[in-house]
């Protein structure tokens, strides 16, 4: 699958492009499903918008991509701005990380437009800290090396391991132990938007919190609970969680994964953390890999 981009006359020949990641990527790596539909549309907003799409990858620089992004914010919203933005930036990052097409990405130096909170496409993540884990796990009545014999206690372990994993809460709940290799050190699940099956390395915090599960001969589950168990524990232990630390009021179980995105962005390309997270939309996972001076 090819966008279909219109041409341009500074393309040089023997030169990889913007243009050429662009076809690259459509060919190799579009998602399924809805976002293959915003990143197609997107991409063919920023081929007529975009003047270096035939220059040299290496003649791109801060500068350039900064005046078109002056230019877009002009005539469009600044988080749509932002979007096309953060798409240019992931692709650029494929192109240097996995392809090995440049040496560095300018666009990750640019500074973000400020987005008000009514025009976001999306929420700004929230980070967990290691005292809002401990003090939401204690609620729940965790103890670190004891093994889980609770609802409550199996919903800390599930909220710790999907920190440590990024799976999201149902993924957690269907995790069979035929799906996780412990000597290999990595759990295998359903993909939806990428692939059929990703794999999803442990690290070994991860590793020691399956030690504290039970095998069930009449349950494959490794976290044999149930849906409305799990949010009912949630809700109660928050309840006590906050008044001890009241920065836990917002706080909601899937903020687990978020946290999971930041900390392995640290040790993951762009690419890998999106088929580890199954996630497809490249673009929301790139303010995890700006420069702190680039953040909105």
């Amino acid at each position: 699958m090819q966008i279909d981009l219109p041409p341009s006359s500074q393309t040089l020949l023997g030169k990889r492009t913007l243009r050429d990641v662009i076809n690259r990527y459509t060919d190799e790596f579009m998602p399924r499903k809805r976002a293959a539909v915003s990143i197609s549309k997107t991409l063919h907003e920023i081929g007529l918008s975009c003047a270096f799409l035939g220059d040299p990858l290496e003649r791109l620089s801060v500068e350039l991509v900064s005046e078109w992004l002056a230019q877009r914010l002009s005539g469009i919203a600044a988080s749509h701005a932002t979007y096309e933005l953060n798409l240019i930036t992931a692709l650029l990052e494929v192109a240097r990380a996995e392809w090995g097409w440049i040496r560095s990405n300018p666009a990750l130096l640019i500074g973000r437009p400020r987005i008000p909170d009514n025009d976001r496409r999306a929420p700004i993540p929230r980070r967990v800290s290691d005292v809002e884990i401990q003090t939401m796990c204690e609620a729940l009545g965790y103890t670190d090396g004891s093994m889980a014999a609770s609802a409550s206690q199996y919903t800390a372990v599930a909220f710790m391991l999907s920190i440590e994993t990024g799976m999201r809460k149902n993924e957690a709940r269907a995790l069979r132990w035929s799906d996780v290799f412990l000597d290999e050190g990595y759990i295998s699940i359903p993909g939806t938007e990428i692939e059929e099956i990703r794999k999803i390395p442990l690290s070994k915090r991860a590793r020691a919190l399956f030690s504290q599960l039970f095998r069930f001969e009449d349950d494959e589950r490794c976290i044999p609970l149930e849906q409305h168990f799990a949010s009912k524990t949630w809700t109660i232990a928050k309840r006590t969680a906050v008044r001890k630390l009241p920065s836990l009021e917002d706080l909601k179980f899937s903020d687990s994964r978020d946290e999971a995105t930041a900390r392995m962005a640290k040790g993951f390309s762009l690419l890998s953390l999106s088929r580890i997270l199954d996630h497809a939309n490249l673009p929301t996972l790139v303010p995890y890999y700006l420069e702190p001076t680039a953040q909105s």
